[in-house]
């Protein structure tokens, strides 16, 4: 299972350079020729192999995974494709505390934020009818109050079975305790009071 996405990124990522397209995002992936695909997907491979073996899961996150999540079924047929989602006032407060203090000018603005949010929803609404098999959605609640369930969930997808030593790693590594009160998931309720524009700009996601 590669969960480490950062091979896949940069190889999609790589497709602009690679076809000498002047274009940015999606309009660069799109004018991207097969010849071009094809050495994408050598690169992310060796890169893959090399610290995984044969990945038969792909989990992805952030708004890049509808491009990921594209790079993925293109260059590994039959993959099994897990996605990460967070709450919606979670995803906001989160994104605008994490990026703006790195000049992360779309993190300035609460309807920016709400239009990148409403955005990657319908990005990731597409795969779900345009894949054979649509992405597996794991939320953030998942992954911090029942971790084992939901990795056994992925991984059974993927004709994976969880063993001990899993169970055992995510229990050192991802213990309730520690994030129940993160700002990634709960933490945002104790801002509430002063949250009004996040949640006028998520809204109908959060009335």
């Amino acid at each position: 299972m590669a969960t480490d996405i950062g091979p896949l990124a940069e190889a999609v990522v790589g497709l602009k350079d690679r076809s000498g397209s002047s274009d940015s995002f999606p309009e660069c992936v799109a004018a991207a020729s097969a010849e071009v695909w094809q050495a994408a997907s050598d690169a992310m491979f060796a890169d893959l192999m090399a610290d995984y073996g044969e990945a038969k899961v792909y989990v992805m996150s952030a708004p890049a995974a509808f491009l990921q999540a594209g790079a993925a079924a293109a260059l590994a047929p039959g993959a099994v494709i897990a996605e990460l989602r967070r709450t919606p006032m979670a995803y906001a407060l989160s994104g605008f505390m994490r990026h703006e203090g790195a000049n992360a000018a779309y993190s300035y603005s609460a309807e920016g934020l709400g239009r990148l949010f409403r955005t990657t929803e319908a990005l990731s609404a597409f795969w779900d009818g345009a894949l054979p098999h649509a992405p597996i959605t794991v939320t953030d609640s998942e992954l911090i109050h029942a971790p084992e369930a939901a990795a056994a969930r992925v991984l059974a997808a993927g004709g994976l079975a969880i063993d001990s030593d899993c169970e055992a790693q995510i229990e050192a590594v991802a213990p309730a305790a520690r994030f129940a009160d993160d700002i990634g998931l709960d933490g945002w309720r104790a801002y509430a009071p002063h949250l009004g524009v996040f949640r006028d700009a998520l809204w109908p996601q959060t009335p």
